[in-house]
């Protein structure tokens, strides 16, 4: 194999590659970039079985061949060859021989017979949108999707296909994401696709209104930008049934302003970042929104005007992952509607989002760490962590919930809810 190409080219192709390449991998080959040379083209190749990348870039081939280099050198040396024409020349008693200016240099290849063989298909179900689209919905889903492996499901985000309407949803089981855009599909289709995948595809996005497709069949996902290709294996398992989760009705709407807001939960942050579960409170009263936080380092307390539909309101947020929303909603003027003070249990319970329960604060026995029945709802049995045996009370949940799951309930929480919750409010979510 023998080649000559551009030092700008090869880093940029190598840089997009290297997203794929493998860590400490069971085969060291999957370490390695592949290289082929042919017609007029060098293509390069990385992959770590769950997310594969190619890159195809001009060149001058002078002799035909494939090699495996070791990925981790090949990238920093290439980001120093930006501005030299580079000779690559596989050597037949050694490694990857790099010429440039006066000067060689050597790296250690593989076997290219270890590199697994990859296919690429446009086969199965088609779905067509602009780049723009696809990098809106990304960005708007990405942010709550799970980075914990002990429910994989949700380290993805569920592509919905139905009737050229695709609905992406993302959660985490503290919050969720879910966005909808009118797409051009060549049928219906289901399917979970890893925030890793998708947040490569958006780097290789940079024409906004051109189009975009993507393939779904059986368990994986192909896609092709110019001269990029990226596959990914998709995620089994049942994703979550995002539809119990979201409410049908809100009994109370505020429009704000979304930069005066972020703003101020930014500000509360600070000091509440020390607490472990960075809590910052709203108190809606007519037509303003008081955010506020408080720790040992000190506290804030702000005032934000407001247009408020419905009754007085007091509730409890995580600020970052308000904030988090806040920075990528691109409107002036957003639309938050908001329940009680029962998001609250969503957000630091082993509870799962879509399991509504109503709970009031005097129903909590502190000493016991237990909590009263309603006997005219379902109920989900709750237990000390660490112990087998259940306590005598549950927490009650409504006819219309979702499955019914145990829940721990433990110092640490009652802790919590002791120092939050309003003692003379309900709770819903």
């Amino acid at each position: 194999m023998k080649l000559i190409c551009d030092g700008l080219d090869l880093s940029d192709a190598v840089l997009k590659v290297s997203k794929a390449l493998s860590v400490k991998a069971a085969n060291p080959v999957l370490e390695g970039i592949k290289i082929t040379a042919k017609g007029d083209s060098l293509t390069l190749l990385a992959t770590d079985m769950e997310l594969t990348i190619e890159k195809k870039i001009k060149a001058d081939v002078m002799m035909e061949g494939e090699t495996v280099v070791v990925g981790k050198y090949f990238v920093d040396f290439a980001k120093k060859l930006e501005k030299e024409q580079i000779e690559l020349c596989r050597l037949f008693d050694g490694g990857l021989q790099i010429k440039y200016a006066d000067s060689e240099s050597e790296l250690q290849v593989f076997p290219v017979e270890n590199f697994p063989k990859i296919e690429k298909s446009e086969d199965g179900t088609q779905i067509e949108l602009t780049q723009k689209e696809l990098k809106e919905i990304v960005e708007k889903t990405v942010f709550a999707c799970s980075i914990d492996d002990s429910r994989p499901i949700l380290k993805g985000c569920l592509f919905e296909v139905s009737d050229n309407i695709l609905t992406a949803v993302a959660l985490d089981g503290f919050r969720m994401a879910v966005v909808k855009k009118p797409v051009v599909a060549s049928g219906n289709v289901k399917a979970v696709i890893p925030s890793r995948a998708l947040s490569e595809i958006v780097r290789l996005l940079d024409k906004e209104d051109e189009a975009i497709k993507i393939y779904i069949q059986n368990n994986s996902l192909f896609v092709e930008v110019e001269n990029t290709c990226l596959i990914s294996r998709l995620i089994d398992g049942e994703f979550v049934k995002y539809n119990h989760i979201l409410p049908t009705a809100f009994e109370n709407k505020v429009v704000i302003n979304r930069q005066a807001l972020l703003s101020s939960i930014e500000r509360a942050s600070i000091v509440a970042r020390n607490d472990r579960y960075n809590v910052v409170k709203f108190d809606i009263k007519e037509n303003l929104l008081t955010v506020s936080a408080k720790s040992e380092i000190g506290n804030v307390n702000e005032n934000v005007p407001v247009s408020l539909s419905g009754k007085d309101l007091q509730i409890a947020f995580n600020g970052k992952y308000i904030a988090e929303y806040l920075k990528i909603v691109n409107s002036i003027t957003e639309r938050s509607s908001l329940k009680d003070i029962g998001i609250l249990f969503t957000l630091f319970t082993g509870l799962r989002i879509g399991e509504i329960c109503a709970l009031k604060w005097e129903d909590i026995d502190i000493e016991n760490m237990t909590v009263s029945v309603n006997k005219t709802m379902q109920r989900i049995l709750v237990r000390e962590e660490g112990k087998d045996v259940y306590t005598k009370v549950v927490v009650t949940v409504p006819k219309t919930s979702c499955s019914i799951r145990e829940i721990p309930l433990n110092t640490k929480l009652v802790n919590f809810l002791k120092k939050v919750m309003p003692k003379d409010r309900q709770t819903y979510f």
